[in-house]
């Protein structure tokens, strides 16, 4: 479809003398959308499509199951269904999704929309009624009934920044109905402009019988606008390649992932990567599927062209080896295909020799996959359990009065790890406790606990060094918008931020002469918002009371006194 309107700019001046070209065309537009498996979808917002994330790609602790369209960084835009269906799910979080809407279509599919500012109104009133009755902010149902269906293009919400977005945009989501696996949008005709080949960053090669070593850079040149070469390298026996790369759509300037990958040795499909389908699972497992060494100490993203071993997943396939064996006296042609969705393709191309195999010596692990394992001190203590490392490896245990060094953070792990903390015997107050993990700059973040016996114990995905902390500073809260005794009868909103400065915000509740109201959140700007057209109040003086809970139960209380008519906003 592409081709066609670039053949259609290129010879417009042709096409507009020529009526004949013109009903050609026209026929021709018809004949692909009658062919389009979806004509019937509809774009999920109302201007020109831009993504700042696709399908697929690397985001550290997943794959993005959606695509992220831009918003022109403002919230309030109407996002659409983008054919019938019926809303199957609402979900109000702090984190994640934020405010989020599933619609199940008739073909087999159901689409997500997520972090977005507030629903349709009819659905928004709906959804605050269930909030009211609840009582929480965060909630989330399943509804059933005609109310809830909904037609192509209609509206079904605002766009936002709610959750763990990190600006306003919208993230929507195809997924199969029955499985529940997410489905690139770009197949279901949700597409942006795009008319750039992929960039290769970097492409590395690592000695697999020495994986503790480095990987060898590969030092690419770029031919032309579609080539990459290096000049001939010299590889040693068991070797895997590394790849580091991104790709960009029209109108963006994000680095997005790429849509499919091969790689070659001497003509033979070695690897094979297509970003059509995946499954939630794979996100598990993505610390494997990457250099994850690099990934902690360098902050890149490198995926791995050779077979792990240890895990599977749906959207890559690994042929003939595990990994490729570079014999001494044999030479090898290395070839590399990378495209986006639009066909947009790059090209990596280079000779290599085998060498002689060099004698590597790899550190002798200590802990192995299919084992369990327990390490104690005096004050603390980790457990292992079996297939909790992906590979057999060498670890290190260190322990303090009141931290635990659990081996290199650099080191991924398949499965958490329990840890847990006695109370130091001079705790007067031991709600006032917690753990919390030691980043490379010194700095604690918080982790979430319970308390069993006399003992903190987590549950943790990350190795490195842990503490045992306190925390007993309460959150903060501030009236934003308003001031106590303020008359606000001509307001819409009551707004108020609130902060902490450690473990983070855990609940809140407002109440107004008593009655819980609801307050809505948005965790990057720390503010609540109260709109004063979800309830009536008798004119005149009215009392707020707000009360907010941090993770490690410290709560702080806010009162004060403001007066209104209402009627006159």
């Amino acid at each position: 479809m592409s081709e066609l309107f670039n053949l259609e700019a290129s010879s417009k001046s042709k096409l507009l003398t020529t009526s004949r070209s013109i009903v050609l065309i026209s026929l021709m537009v018809q004949f692909l959308s009658a062919q389009s498996p979806f004509p019937e979808w509809v774009p999920p917002l109302d201007i020109p499509l831009a993504t700042s994330g696709t399908f697929g790609e690397i985001r550290g602790s997943h794959f993005h199951a959606g695509i992220d369209l831009k918003t022109k960084g403002r919230e309030g835009l109407p996002v659409r269904s983008v054919s019938k269906g019926t809303i199957v799910r609402v979900r109000v979080s702090l984190s994640g999704y934020g405010k989020s809407v599933y619609v199940q279509h008739p073909n087999g599919t159901t689409t997500v929309y997520a972090h977005l500012k507030k629903l349709a109104p009819p659905f928004e009133k709906l959804l605050k009624d269930i909030q009211y009755q609840r009582q929480s902010y965060t909630v989330q149902f399943y509804p059933k009934g005609d109310d809830w269906q909904v037609d192509t293009g209609a509206l079904l919400g605002y766009s936002g920044n709610t959750g763990g977005s990190l600006g306003p945009h919208l993230h929507f989501e195809v997924r199969d109905s029955k499985t529940q696996e997410p489905l690139n949008p770009f197949d279901y005709g949700i597409e942006t402009p795009d008319n750039q080949r992929p960039i290769v960053q970097e492409l590395r090669i690592q000695n697999t019988q020495a994986t503790h070593l480095l990987p060898q850079q590969i030092p690419l040149q770029k031919t032309n606008d579609s080539l990459w070469t290096a000049p001939k390298q010299y590889f040693n026996g068991p070797s895997g390649f590394l790849i580091r790369m991104f790709d960009r759509q029209d109108m963006s300037y994000n680095k997005n992932g790429i849509y499919s990958l091969e790689m070659r040795i001497n003509g033979s499909l070695m690897c094979a990567m297509e970003m059509d389908r995946m499954d939630f699972e794979d996100s598990k497992k993505i610390k494997e599927l990457i250099d994850y060494r690099n990934y902690r100490n360098q902050k890149q993203t490198f995926l791995k062209l050779y077979d792990p071993q240890t895990v599977e997943a749906t959207f890559i396939d690994y042929y003939n080896a595990a990994t490729f064996s570079f014999e001494e006296g044999k030479s090898y042609k290395i070839e590399f295909k990378i495209s986006d969705w639009a066909k947009n393709t790059t090209y990596i191309s280079f000779f290599a020799d085998g060498g002689a195999p060099q004698k590597v010596s790899e550190q002798k692990p200590n802990h192995l996959p299919d084992l369990d394992y327990r390490y104690a001190s005096e004050q603390s203590s980790i457990y292992i359990p079996k297939k909790a490392f992906f590979t057999p490896i060498y670890t290190q245990f260190r322990a303090t009065k009141d931290s635990l060094f659990v081996a290199q953070d650099s080191i991924p792990l398949r499965k958490a790890l329990t840890l847990d903390f006695r109370f130091p015997s001079s705790a007067t107050n031991s709600k006032t406790y917690c753990l919390a993990r030691v980043n490379t700059k010194g700095k604690l973040s918080f982790i979430g606990s319970s308390i069993q016996e006399n003992r903190l114990v987590a549950k943790v995905s990350q190795l490195g060094t842990y503490v045992r902390t306190q925390d007993s500073i309460a959150p903060e809260i501030k009236p934003l918008n308003f001031k106590p005794q303020q008359w606000v009868s001509r307001y819409q909103y009551l707004t108020l931020t609130v902060s902490d400065d450690f473990s983070g915000i855990h609940s809140f509740e407002g109440r107004i002469n008593g009655e819980w109201v609801l307050f809505e959140y948005e965790p990057k700007n720390k503010r609540l918002t109260y709109d004063f057209s979800d309830r009536s109040f008798p004119d005149g003086k009215h009392e707020l009371e707000f009360i907010v809970r941090d993770n490690c139960g410290n709560t702080q209380t806010y009162t004060t006194e403001f007066f209104r008519k209402y009627g006159l906003n």
